[in-house]
């Protein structure tokens, strides 16, 4: 398994390569009005609204100072589930594992997307599982009528 290693709160993370579209550099995002402040904004990708969520804030209730390493990474839209955006700090290397990374030991809170944890030399990095991540994040869009065609 391959996954897109980026860091977050003095911490690595990592998605799953096959669930990435496509990483894009940090662009303006439209902000959308009745949506929480985890919701980064909308951008309008190839004419098509992609919602963006600030995934530091999501995760740990503070953002990460925006850089020229901060990207766009975007979640494809397998299996009717819309594409989503997720904004982060400074993507790095693909790691590769043999399996998926067992189930993470510790209690994650409401944080319920974080799976697994690999080492990659002498650090963890912690699974993000995209399907969880997803619904939590539209569920933060919800009410907002920009994105409800989403």
């Amino acid at each position: 398994m391959r996954g897109l290693i980026f860091s977050m709160a003095n911490g690595l993370y990592a998605l799953r390569l096959d669930q990435i579209q496509q990483v894009l550099a940090l662009a303006v995002l439209r902000q959308i009005p009745g949506t929480e402040a985890s919701v980064a904004g909308m951008l309008n990708l190839r004419g098509h609204n992609l919602p963006v969520v600030d995934l530091a804030l999501l995760c740990t209730g503070t953002s990460e100072p925006i850089g020229l390493r901060s990207r766009i990474v975007v979640l494809g839209g397998a299996d009717g589930l819309p594409a989503l955006g997720l904004l982060v700090f400074a993507t790095g290397e693909v790691m590769e594992t043999a399996a998926l990374p067992a189930s993470c030991p510790v209690d994650t809170g409401t944080l319920k997307f974080l799976g697994g944890i690999s080492l990659h030399g002498n650090k963890s990095v912690h699974w993000i599982d995209t399907d969880i991540l997803r619904d939590t994040a539209l569920r933060r869009l919800r009410g907002s009528d920009e994105v409800a065609h989403v």
